[in-house]
């Protein structure tokens, strides 16, 4: 069984360009083969360039020509894959050989991809309906409370006029009470 990043890994490597798919698949047949490059990397104590140096140090001879051959062998079989595939596809009698259409299992990613897609597609949409539906309302509150801020504003100013005209018309009374009560001192 491959774990998930090998998997992820691969998928990679099979959705690049040729050219970028012989490259990155030689990079990764040459990191597992000479996998104590990483290794002694990982375990050596100290910084950056004494960690380097002895992961190169781990590596006792570098063995591309055989990496490169592996990566050849591995890149003829693949497109060998694919040419029988294709073959095979414009056969009418394709079923039987399903295990060799390498090719097509991107197709039918891609159609997976964009069934998902238009699934979360509509799903936004909905939620965007939601979302408007939430923001009209809002609105129809805000424009509600709005509008009684403003009745309130105006029953606020009318009881501060009517206190004003209260507070002059009591003065004028305590002032005619006042002069009364003069008028009375005076007199006796």
């Amino acid at each position: 069984m491959l774990s998930n990043k090998t998997k992820s890994l691969l998928k990679i490597i099979l959705n690049i360009k040729p050219s970028l798919r012989f490259l990155m698949s030689y990079i990764v047949i040459w990191l597992v083969w000479h996998n104590e490059l990483i290794l002694s990397f990982l375990m050596a104590d100290g910084d950056f360039f004494f960690r380097s140096q002895s992961a190169v140090n781990a590596v006792t001879s570098n063995q591309y020509l055989v990496v490169l051959l592996l990566t050849i062998v591995l890149t003829l079989i693949r497109y060998g894959f694919d040419s029988l595939a294709q073959v095979l596809a414009d056969d009418d009698n394709h079923e039987e050989f399903t295990l060799l259409q390498n090719g097509n299992s991107a197709k039918t990613e891609n159609e997976t991809d964009i069934k998902q897609l238009l699934a979360t597609l509509d799903g936004v949409q909905v939620k965007l309906a939601d979302a408007l539906a939430r923001e009209k309302q809002a609105k129809k509150e805000k424009t509600e409370t709005i509008g009684n801020i403003f009745q309130l504003q105006t029953k606020l100013d009318e009881l501060s006029a009517d206190i004003i005209i209260l507070t002059k018309e009591n003065d004028k009374l305590k002032a005619a009470m006042n002069n009364k009560e003069n008028d009375v001192l005076c007199q006796s």
